[in-house]
C-alpha cells in the first residue's frame, strides 16, 4: 500500500468519492431483495458478493478522501 499521494491522485479523488457513495446508495435501495437473492443463489454466495461490493464501495470512498486530504 501507498503512504503518499502523487498530485495526479488528487484529479481522481472527488469522482472515487463520488462513486463509492452512489455504490453504498445502492446497497442500501436494493437491501430488501437480498433475501430473495439468496433463495435463489444461496445464502453464502449473496453474503460473499455484498461483502466484497461493500469492501469496494467502501474503498473507493475511503480512498479518495485520503488522496483529498494528502492533495492539501
Amino acid at each position: 500500500m501507498r503512504t503518499d499521494s502523487s498530485p495526479d491522485d488528487a484529479i481522481l479523488a472527488v469522482p472515487a468519492m463520488a462513486v463509492g457513495i452512489v455504490m453504498l446508495t445502492v446497497a442500501l435501495a436494493t437491501a430488501p431483495l437480498l433475501p430473495g437473492w439468496a433463495d435463489d443463489y444461496g445464502t453464502i454466495l449473496v453474503a460473499l458478493a455484498v461483502a466484497e461490493y461493500l469492501t469496494a464501495a467502501t474503498a473507493s470512498v475511503w480512498w479518495g478522501c485520503r488522496a483529498l486530504c494528502a492533495a492539501r
